[in-house]
């Protein structure tokens, strides 16, 4: 997922429209159909701001005791998009795998 993340971040002005895409994607692919619930906050040209409130991987993983192996789910997510492009800016502040109440996305452009 990274190198094809890579490879379209190269296309001129195609980081400006990561925000909205990340939200239709997030929306289709990790909906409620899928077992995850998010709540939305911000979706901008330059903002897209949601935490993950229900995730079934930190779910499986709890109910079979082995609540560690969900960090490297998260932690896929950093290496994936922490590096898409260099005017995106990717945080999160916690996530459920890590002992966190949520996953909280964050995706910003950033003005250069």
């Amino acid at each position: 997922m990274a190198d094809m993340l890579h490879k379209l971040m190269k296309i001129p002005g195609c980081c400006r429209l990561v925000p909205k895409f990340f939200k239709s994607m997030t929306r289709s692919n990790f909906g409620p159909k899928a077992g995850f619930q998010a709540v939305y906050y911000e979706t901008t040209n330059k903002v897209l701001r949601f935490d993950m409130i229900k995730c079934p991987y930190f779910d499986i993983c709890k109910a079979y005791g082995c609540e560690e192996i969900v960090r490297a789910y998260c932690h896929a997510d950093d290496i994936c998009y922490g590096s898409m492009h260099l005017r995106l800016e990717w945080g999160r502040t916690q996530t459920m795998g890590d002992g966190g109440t949520c996953c909280d996305f964050k995706i910003t452009v950033k003005n250069m």
